[in-house]
């Protein structure tokens, strides 16, 4: 829990003074631009520990774009269905709300 208000905190002041990458105990956080929307743009936090895992994590929504953690063997494999991009991430939030409105909608006729 106090890992997480660390985080918190550093991550309020990486935005206020532009930070691009810092260290905590074990724990590297990197900041890179993922995309644009509208005028916007959408950044892309990397958090890495020492035993070779990374969480990525995006500003449009808090989405987790990625997890990648070492099997038994040491091989990296990402265990969450995430987006390289943005352009995959919208389309497929349009592809969902007019899945869920259809469903909706059929819902509603019987």
């Amino acid at each position: 829990m106090f890992l997480r208000c660390i985080f918190a905190i550093f991550a309020c002041v990486s935005v206020a003074l532009n930070v691009q990458s810092w260290r905590v105990h074990d724990v590297t956080v990197v900041e890179d631009e993922y995309g644009v929307v509208g005028n916007q743009t959408v950044k892309k936090y990397t958090f890495s520990n020492g035993n070779g895992m990374t969480a990525e994590i995006i500003t449009y929504g808090g989405t987790i774009t990625a997890i990648k953690v070492p099997d038994a063997c040491g091989e990296i494999g990402d265990v969450v269905l995430g987006f390289d991009n943005l352009e995959g991430l919208y389309s497929y939030l349009v592809k969902l709300v007019v899945y869920l409105a259809t469903l909706y909608r059929l819902q509603n006729m019987y």
